[in-house]
């Protein structure tokens, strides 16, 4: 009896000590692990890459310090590390059963970053969404739209949808569509349309802008201002020119129709 009580006491004495250093593993090494992530952000090396790409480098390292010392305190525990094999070998397929959607949405990321179909800062679109793209992380994609709110798209949907990069060249195109009345000369229509298009500095004059008649409506001629702009002046440029194309028909008497309906009455 004395020699099982001396064994037990050893065995527990045992085992207080490696859940102490389990402990101190664990509480050390997750501070341990946060300092390291916020010197790996700030490593100059971050600061030169891109954006999204030091984001998700920082984001996985972070979690992979974390898993570490959870992994290392288990093992000074006495878990043995054929445990660790055989519990993910066995829990693989149904945890990947279970995350296909996080699966598909970590393999998207990795692709974005791959490929760069767009990066930090750039504008976006893909089906309903549209804005400024905030953040890449490993999962998700954040952008901001234009009236300032806060879209998280999962990556995985990013990847396999059709999406549109406003920002990828530093030019883009302008097509304003006009409607004026049959009555209208279309050279006089088209040399007011190329003055408002020459008179705005944001007009790029390489491709020059033209003014092509586009169709016979119902009750209209359709007209079309083609106009180069620096990607940054889009939105600006357009709203300008819409204006100012209104001000000069009202001054050359070009009139815009508008739908009408006549009435016959019989007696």
């Amino acid at each position: 009896m004395s020699e099982f009580t001396t064994v037990l006491t050893d065995q527990l004495i045992g085992f207080g000590l490696h859940l102490l250093y389990a402990i101190l593993i664990v509480a050390v090494g997750l501070r341990a692990a946060g300092w390291l992530s916020g010197r790996i952000k700030r490593m100059k090396l971050m600061r030169r890459i891109d954006p999204s790409v030091a984001g998700f480098v920082t984001n996985t390292a972070s979690l992979a310090l974390r898993v570490l010392v959870l992994v290392t305190a288990a093992l000074v525990l006495g878990v043995p590390g054929s445990a660790f094999i055989t519990l993910f070998g066995s829990a693989g397929v149904a945890v990947g059963l279970a995350l296909q959607g996080s699966l598909s949405n970590l393999a998207g990321g990795l692709m974005l970053l791959f490929f760069r179909p767009f990066s930090v800062g750039d504008y976006i679109k893909t089906g309903d969404s549209e804005g400024v793209v905030q953040q890449i992380s490993a999962f998700y994609t954040t952008i901001l739209t234009i009236d300032n709110k806060r879209v998280v798209l999962p990556n995985g949907e990013l990847t396999n949808n059709r999406l549109v990069n406003f920002s990828a060249e530093p030019r883009r195109m302008l097509d304003l569509s006009f409607s004026v009345a049959y009555e209208s000369d279309p050279a006089q229509v088209r040399s007011v349309l190329l003055k408002c298009a020459a008179e705005n500095p944001m007009v790029l004059d390489d491709p020059a802008p033209i003014a092509p008649m586009t169709g016979h409506g119902d009750s209209a001629l359709q007209f079309s201002l083609r106009a180069w702009v620096a990607r940054e002046n889009y939105k600006p440029a357009e709203f300008a020119l819409l204006e100012a194309v209104k001000l000069a028909f009202d001054r050359e008497g070009i009139q815009i129709p508008y739908p009408q309906m006549d009435v016959h009455m019989k007696n």
